[in-house]
């Protein structure tokens, strides 16, 4: 009796097993029932093999790590901070070129140099040619310098330079050239002008601490149409097409941590930005510009913040000779330091005196009178912090 009670309860089991088998193997996916398992596993592995050949296959080393860079601006895990540094307008005429032949050309930056020095990339508007050749253009200002003021660039800490404006032409695409080799003779990498119409559009796209940076540099004044760069004809990035502007930004934007687009615009010796600069730079950072910097103007105007960018209208005077006074001879830089997914700029103000660019006399009074000329920010000794949002 108790083998028959054995066998009655193993025959049961057999069949109930066999029923919940039957009800799991109905009510699964098509693509998991018996005989796909097996299929299925090999399949995904087969696709994860592709996957991670296409990785290697599809991106260099320098690719990868620009991917990385861009996924952390997402996730805000940057473990470095970088500094970058600009300044309004350079050049070494009249006073200033007699200066630098008795101190040599690294004497003007004396103050700053330290500063620039241990950043990780200073720009300057370079606004002269640097050429002993060419013919004058028929202009009221003509500048330019020997390339020795280069040397004295590199050795005060610049490290880059804008030629988007309108004295870069000054003496003819000979001058132009004769800049473009001494620049890349001397390995400084220069935007906003070139050879041929791709070069000066192009603008320069470099790494630091994991960063991709891709600056950019555009003019809004020029004395003629002949000044553009072409396919076939040396020139300078005209900033008069925004929708240009705007394309080039989103294209640099798509393959960059960071885009910083320099704009030589603006009305000379007004301290106010106007309402056109304001608009076109709200287009360019809803574009994918990040921070833009304006120079031109020859007096230092306000900054403010748009959305996650941030705009300084005009840096005026960096280096100009011992004629400037009063509000052409008020100066300054910009740092920004990328942290983590943040800009945080600051401002440090100095005075153009004596062919030098010296510390600011009373600070206080020069960052308030940024502020006042400002949209919405406010200093918190240096640092300049956002008050509202227009």
């Amino acid at each position: 009796m108790a083998k028959l009670l054995v066998t009655l309860t193993m025959i049961m089991i057999l069949v109930f097993g066999s029923v919940l088998f039957f009800v799991i193997y109905e009510s699964a996916p098509e693509d998991i029932k018996a005989g796909d398992l097996e299929k299925n596993a090999a399949d995904a592995g087969k696709d994860r093999k592709k996957n991670d050949e296409n990785k290697t296959e599809g991106n260099s080393a320098e690719e990868t790590k620009e991917n990385v860079g861009r996924e952390s601006v997402k996730d805000g895990s940057f473990n470095e901070e970088v500094d970058l540094t600009f300044t309004g307008d350079v050049l070494f005429e009249k006073s200033t070129k007699q200066t630098v032949a008795d101190e040599g050309y690294a004497y003007p930056f004396h103050y700053v140099n330290e500063e620039f020095q241990s950043d990780d990339i200073t720009f300057v508007n370079l606004e002269t040619p640097i050429t002993t050749r060419g013919v004058r253009e028929d202009k009221i200002y003509n500048f330019r310098s020997e390339d020795k003021a280069l040397d004295g660039l590199k050795k005060a800490g610049i490290d880059a330079v804008s030629l988007a404006n309108n004295h870069t032409l000054d003496y003819g695409i000979t001058g132009l050239e004769d800049t473009l080799h001494a620049l890349e003779k001397r390995e400084i990498p220069f935007i906003g002008a070139g050879r041929n119409k791709e070069e000066a559009y192009r603008g320069w796209k470099t790494e630091k601490e994991g960063r991709s940076i891709h600056f950019l540099a555009f003019s809004a004044v020029l004395p003629k149409v002949s000044w553009y760069a072409e396919e076939d004809r040396p020139g300078i990035a005209s900033g008069y097409q925004v929708e240009r502007m705007e394309r080039i930004i989103k294209k640099a934007e798509a393959s960059s941590d960071h885009v910083i687009v320099q704009m030589h615009w603006g009305d000379e010796r007004q301290t106010q930005f106007q309402p056109g600069e304001q608009q076109i730079a709200h287009r360019l950072i809803d574009a994918g510009a990040d921070v833009i910097v304006g120079h031109h103007p020859h007096v230092l105007q306000g900054f403010e913040y748009y959305k996650d960018g941030f705009i300084a209208y005009s840096l005026g005077n960096f280096l100009f000779p011992d004629y400037v006074d009063g509000e052409t001879a008020y100066t300054g830089y910009l740092k920004v330091r990328l942290k983590e997914d943040e800009i945080h700029p600051s401002f440090i103000p100095m005075q153009i005196r004596n062919d030098r660019i010296m510390p600011a006399p009373d600070e206080k009074e020069a960052l308030q009178r940024m502020e006042e000329r400002s949209a919405n920010i406010t200093f918190e000794q240096n640092k300049i912090v956002k008050t509202s949002q227009p």
